[in-house]
């Protein structure tokens, strides 16, 4: 098997306790932070939160009072021309004109302002709801990055179970052609040893796919790179637990914030029929220069205040059926709301059957696989003594393998469990 592979796997089963009790780490702890880092789904929803927060600073900007400030300054210089005053002529000297002006202004619509503000709060609500979006796509990418790594841990064990099977089938089959030399077996049954150690060595080689296939998502999905370990093999202590739902949960929380930009919304759309209010102010400061002597200074306070009154009839019947369209979305969101819960609820109930379940599970095939063991060493004696049937035999140690691979998919349900538990809980949650 190839010995550098593009992931790592750290699966020790050792000391499986309560699912929400004990805050004991996981396998994989140590992987997620790096691996969720790397996820480019996840990435470009961290990515969606900077432009939301971009965003919001173009509103904030936008929001401040615009200021106006003037200044300016213009130069003329008249030359020497001639000046015919009755009968004579006289030469007028030419003279420099120069003229400046300075000030500073203050316009906004008191309308526009209130708008302008609730706008900023919904780009602030925006952010907070990019957030919350971020959160589930990484509770969802992580969710499936543990199933993924347990799958594959899966697939390993049984590659190194058939491996080990085949192992064990090619010292039987030794054994078999020796006594096939002797006549006291037939040659069919090396043949069927030899079928059986091919089958055996064809699963593994599909396994062996499946194993590298999965290697290649792992590491385009999360970019991590690993080697295989050898796994131990715990019994799990079975502590019954009650579970309680999430305090957090941000599908939902994403939903109520739609829900509060919508009436934010609503609100600029009811103040649409209402008219503009516009007030400037300004002060001015003005002088000119002739002949580089400063004129006294003119100073100028203009204030001016205006109001504008304006009714679109047509606007009116518009916004309201804008305004009833917001209505019905903010209903569907709070009934989609409720929807959420009912499901939340659902799989609390659905968590608890499926713990109860593979704790069950795992006791039954404990006591299953002590039973095997006995009948397998009972059959293979009975084999060799020629009282038992070569398909028999195999199907004993089928039983026996099968019965092996079900016992170790049981430990990894059962820290699948632990870890979706944990997941939703925003155990694993960024900062």
């Amino acid at each position: 098997m190839t010995k550098k592979f593009t992931c790592i796997i750290w699966l020790i089963l050792i000391g499986i306790s309560s699912l929400a009790g004990i805050d004991d780490s996981l396998p994989f702890d140590s992987l997620i932070p790096g691996a969720m880092e790397k996820n480019p789904v996840v990435k470009r929803a961290k990515m969606d939160i900077k432009m939301s927060e971009l965003d919001k600073m173009e509103f904030y900007f936008d929001y401040i009072p615009p200021i106006n400030l003037s200044l300016s300054s213009s130069s003329m210089i008249q030359g020497a021309r001639k000046v015919q005053l009755g009968g004579d002529i006289f030469l007028q000297e030419g003279k420099k004109y120069q003229s400046h002006l300075m000030g500073v202004s203050l316009s906004y619509y008191l309308v526009q302002w209130g708008e302008k503000r609730r706008n900023l709060n919904i780009q602030e609500m925006k952010v907070l709801k990019s957030r919350y979006e971020y959160i589930s796509v990484y509770r969802v990418h992580l969710l499936q990055l543990i199933k993924d790594l347990l799958k594959l841990e899966s697939l390993l064990f049984q590659t190194r179970l058939n491996e080990k099977e085949i192992e064990d089938l090619n010292r039987q089959l030794e054994l078999v052609e020796k006594k096939i030399e002797s006549g006291s077996l037939s040659a069919v049954n090396g043949w069927k040893f030899s079928a059986e150690i091919s089958n055996e060595l064809n699963r593994t080689d599909h396994l062996k796919q499946e194993v590298l296939s999965l290697m290649r998502i792992i590491e385009n999905n999360y970019g991590l790179e690993t080697h295989t370990l050898n796994h131990i093999n715990p019994v799990p202590v079975m502590n019954e637990v009650d579970f309680s739902l999430p305090d957090r949960l941000p599908a939902i929380e994403t939903i109520q914030k739609n829900i509060d930009i919508a009436y934010k919304e609503m609100e600029n759309i009811k103040r649409k029929t209402l008219p503009d209010i516009g007030i400037s102010m300004g002060y001015f400061r003005s002088g000119t220069e002739i002949a580089d002597v400063w004129s006294a200074w003119d100073e100028n306070w203009n204030a001016s205040a205006s109001v504008n009154l304006s009714l679109n009839l047509s606007n009116i019947f518009l916004n309201k059926t804008h305004i009833e369209k917001k209505q019905v979305q903010i209903n569907q969101m709070q009934e989609d709301i409720n929807s959420y819960y009912q499901e939340w609820n659902q799989w609390l109930e659905d968590l608890t059957r499926r713990f109860k379940q593979t704790q069950k599970d795992i006791l039954m095939i404990q006591e299953n696989q002590k039973i095997y063991d006995k009948i397998f060493e009972y059959e293979s004696k009975r084999y060799e003594q020629g009282l038992v049937s070569f398909e028999n035999y195999i199907e004993i140690r089928r039983l026996i393998v099968q019965n092996k691979i079900d016992l170790h998919q049981s430990y990894l349900n059962y820290l699948e469990l632990r870890y979706e538990y944990r997941i939703n809980s925003g155990k694993y949650d960024p900062d």
